[in-house]
């Protein structure tokens, strides 16, 4: 567990196991697991958290679980932290849901949550699978639209504002390609929006950033991602050339 604050929730109660005993030796038998729950009573049936290693089944060929999706994790093992660490009114989030492992357990275990996942399969699986396994879903509705932001100002790149956005992204780069990181005055520099308006980014300071003009035209109306690894490309290619000049 990992927090930045105190305000966290663990239930110990709702992950208990028996407490096994395990040879250590031909003389000598010790009890697994800690934090025991009843004290007086000594054997199989006194139960504690479970030890560092969690004795969970893998998905096999012929699991009815199985959707075929790569990284697919067991609904035990989300079953046990959902019940660990989410409150039975909380919001289970996974921002990579995949085959939405996490949010079939959820909604298993009468939680809320909300699945993310930039791979459109995904939502293809999360579709199905929310339907035949979670049973609670029979009519869905899918928009590829992108909601529209109300907690920014909208500041429109034009004539008038242009120039003042520029220099406060100048700034805050610190006269920095935002792409190759090349140290450029800001007149070479291009105004470019990190998520594309194509791909429903705004028009606001969070999603500026300045580009030199290369980079602007090998990103197009392309994400982050894709300019990040063209540049690597490029840096690659350089490692194994040798480039002469007259």
């Amino acid at each position: 567990m990992y927090t930045k604050t105190e305000d966290y929730f663990f239930d110990a109660d709702e992950v208990l196991e028996p407490r096994r005993l395990q040879e250590q030796s031909k003389k000598r038998l010790e009890y697994a697991g800690s934090m025991i729950k009843d004290h007086n009573n000594r054997g199989d049936s006194e139960l504690a958290l479970p030890t560092d290693v969690w004795s969970i089944p893998t998905i096999n060929a012929m699991s009815k679980e199985r959707t075929g999706y790569p990284t697919q994790k067991p609904l035990a093992l989300m079953h046990r932290i959902i019940k660990a660490s989410c409150p039975k009114d909380g919001l289970v989030i996974d921002p990579f849901c995949g085959c939405a492992t996490t949010c079939v357990a959820a909604q298993q275990l009468g939680r809320k949550w909300i699945g993310i996942d930039i791979e459109a399969q995904a939502a293809k699986v999360l579709v199905q699978r929310l339907e035949d396994d979670a049973g609670m879903f029979k009519d869905f509705t899918h928009t590829t639209l992108v909601p529209q932001r109300t907690d920014v100002e909208i500041q429109p790149i034009t004539k008038e504002t242009k120039n003042d956005i520029k220099q406060k992204l100048f700034k805050q780069q610190e006269g920095h390609c935002n792409g190759c990181n090349v140290e450029l005055d800001v007149w070479h520099f291009e105004i470019d929006h990190i998520v594309p308006r194509a791909k429903g980014g705004g028009d606001y300071m969070e999603n500026y950033q300045l580009l030199c003009g290369n980079c602007n035209r090998m990103k197009g109306d392309r994400p982050m991602e894709y300019l990040r690894m063209k540049i690597q490309v490029r840096l690659d290619l350089m490692k194994n050339k040798v480039t002469f000049g007259e």
